[in-house]
């Protein structure tokens, strides 16, 4: 699998202890610090902007994969989950929410109606069925 055996996909799925985003932090702190000694060259004068931007592009780079790889490892102990048996239920806002953290959240910040709007209506996946039903 891609996080490799199914005993690690249990632990990660039942502990929750594997953080993707510190799997390679020295990537995102190397994309960092090349663009730093990069805008300091072109500012001594020592290379151009293209250096510059490139280095910008991998630090954008960086951060994109990184995106991709927690929303990968959600997707896969989500489809781990269900594997195991599980069942994925969409929970009302109202539960995901508790009251009192709502009530502060209304009083910090104007959200207008986004704390008491309903929720868009998803349509549900359709499944083509097989020929030889």
């Amino acid at each position: 699998g891609a996080y490799g055996s199914s005993g690690f996909q249990y632990r990660l799925a039942t502990t929750g202890d594997y953080q993707p985003s510190l799997r390679f932090p020295w990537l995102a702190a190397a994309a960092e610090r090349s663009l730093e000694i990069a805008t300091k060259r072109y500012r001594e004068g020592y290379s151009g902007f293209q250096r510059v931007l490139d280095a910008q592009r991998a630090v954008a780079t960086q951060a994109d994969r990184e995106l991709t790889n927690q929303g990968s490892h959600i997707s896969a102990v989500i489809a781990l989950y269900k594997a195991l048996g599980g069942g994925w239920i969409e929970t009302p806002i109202e539960a995901l929410i508790p009251d009192t953290t709502r009530d502060t959240m209304q009083q910090r910040t104007d959200w207008g109606n986004l704390l008491k709007a309903p929720l868009p209506v998803q349509e549900s996946p359709v499944t083509e069925t097989s020929a030889h039903d």
